[in-house]
């Protein structure tokens, strides 16, 4: 799968990133060869391939679900960094020009 110059561009403006002509094409080329390497991955047979504890791998082992207290409010806004009226005060990310 190849990544072409405008591909770059858009997943760089939605990063916030900026690049000359050079750093699209070197950018657009090694994602290209990352993806690439992707493919070659998905090639490989990897049936009866076990994990290191001889099990399974497609199993996800899961907790048991235990009802416990809920943390307070009070508990929570007293390790916020920011806290105002019951919610999290955090900077500004996004529109950020």
């Amino acid at each position: 799968m190849r990544i072409g110059s405008e591909e770059v561009r858009r997943v760089a403006a939605l990063a916030g990133l900026e690049f000359d002509q050079a750093g699209v094409d070197q950018m657009a080329a090694e994602l290209s060869r990352v993806l690439e390497y992707v493919d070659q991955l998905q090639e490989l047979d990897v049936s009866g391939i076990v994990d290191d504890l001889g099990e399974d791998p497609v199993a996800t082992p899961l907790r048991a679900d235990e009802v416990t207290q809920p943390i307070s409010r009070e508990d929570v806004a007293a390790n916020a960094p920011g806290w105002t009226n019951g919610f999290f005060v955090v900077p500004q990310v996004i529109g950020n020009e």
